[in-house]
């Protein structure tokens, strides 16, 4: 990590206030009693565990009945774990060995296993369980209101060259068949010099609650600075380029694993073309990421082998490439008080960790503008995502900007 870099991290620290203090389960197991049943006639306990789509199962013989597999208790065949796309009833994609019978085998077996096992419950990391990874929720949070450009009347364009925005956004979610709820605020602000450079920042928070069987909850905050500048401009016409310094938190809590914390950080380079029309005006734009995956030694309980096997999971992780394209056409009306976007942009993740069914996201929306003042705007809009297996997110977002 540059110098850059890591004076990023420090302010997304100073911003976030808490960093999670534990990483995943202490014990395999935990992650599975939240799941179990047991049969007071047969003694039998079993349980059946559903994580982000994965399955798995298993049963024991429960002598005290207490639903907790201890010491002297024995697993009747074997532990079976089944990824989102196969069933129960088919073949397992991992299972335990047969001489696998009591809690401190299964412990040695998962930590044996835990990059395999991770790797079938969150294939592409921990995020996959609220429907969309901290690259995409922060691609969303900055490429339409950056990188692209949304029409202005000829009142805006010469107000000042200061601006505060914010947004609030509800998301409908639907993740492996289970519905959830996202709520996002998203503030930013940006400054543009006399030399022509431009200055700014984008803050977003978004909170998940799914109504899954495990109870998954997450937070996500994160910090992106830019600086971007028109290095070539026409009558009608702008050719915009810029850099960018990100990091970000995501912290997530579940039944099945009580305490989960990452890092991400990374930079990107990103352009834009803004063409104005006789009507309206339209903007193309690139930006390309790379991110890395992170949990700080300090956050995990290095008594515990499974723990740090998991961590080891999240920090070799292949790092992230972004490429994201997309346009946007607005259209003002109403004597210039009201303005129409239509705006699209595709998101590819580029990783050997990211299978093809989670590698590219399309976003479409609309947005409309009310002008009340210059220096004032206040929108309101809907979007959907497309392309992910699994995945679907709507989106209504209420926002404004303010110029000073």
């Amino acid at each position: 990590m540059n110098r850059l870099e890591k004076f990023g991290m420090m302010v997304l620290f100073v911003l976030a206030f808490v960093v999670p203090h534990a990483a995943f389960a202490e014990d395999f197991f935990d992650t599975l009693n939240h799941s179990v049943t047991t049969d007071t006639e047969t003694g039998i306990s079993t349980f059946n565990a559903i994580i982000n789509g994965a399955t798995i199962t298993g049963s024991w013989n429960d002598t005290n009945l207490d639903g907790e597999l201890d010491d002297g208790e024995s697993i009747i065949d074997t532990v079976n774990i089944f990824n989102k796309d196969t069933s129960t009833s088919g073949t397992p994609t991992l299972q335990t060995d047969a001489d696998v019978t009591s809690r401190a085998a299964l412990e040695t077996w998962a930590e044996d296993n835990a990059t395999t096992i991770l790797g079938i419950i969150f294939p592409g990391g921990l995020e996959d369980a609220t429907g969309a990874t901290s690259d995409a929720t922060l691609t969303q949070a900055t490429f339409g209101r950056r990188v692209l450009k949304k029409v202005e009347t000829a009142l805006q364009k010469e107000a000042a060259l200061s601006n505060f925005k914010g947004a609030l956004e509800y998301q409908k979610l639907d993740v492996n068949d289970t519905s959830g709820n996202a709520y996002s605020l998203i503030m930013g602000y940006s400054n543009e010099l006399e030399s022509g450079y431009e200055l700014g920042f984008t803050l977003p928070y978004r909170y998940a609650d799914m109504s899954d069987s495990i109870d998954t909850k997450s937070h996500y905050l994160g910090l992106d600075l830019y600086g971007k500048k028109a290095v070539r401009e026409w009558d009608d016409m702008a050719w915009n380029v810029g850099m960018e310094l990100f990091g970000s938190i995501t912290y997530a809590t579940s039944d099945a694993i009580k305490h989960a914390g990452s890092l991400k950080y990374g930079a990107g380079i990103f352009t834009s073309f803004v063409k104005e029309l006789e009507r309206g005006a339209v903007s193309v734009g690139l930006d390309c990421r790379i991110s890395s995956a992170y949990v700080p030694s300090s956050l995990i309980d290095d008594d515990n082998t499974f723990v740090k096997e998991a961590v080891e999971y999240v920090n070799n992780l292949d790092s992230v490439k972004t490429i994201t394209y997309g346009i946007n056409y607005g259209i003002p009306f109403k004597n210039d008080t009201m303005a129409v976007n239509l705006e699209i942009f595709r998101s590819n993740y580029i990783s050997n960790d990211i299978s093809s069914e989670k590698n590219a996201q399309t976003v479409a929306g609309i947005y409309y503008s009310y002008y009340p003042t210059p220096t004032f705007v206040l929108d309101i809009g809907v979007h959907n995502s497309f392309e992910l297996e699994d995945i679907d997110v709507f989106g209504i977002v209420v926002g404004a900007v303010y110029k000073f």
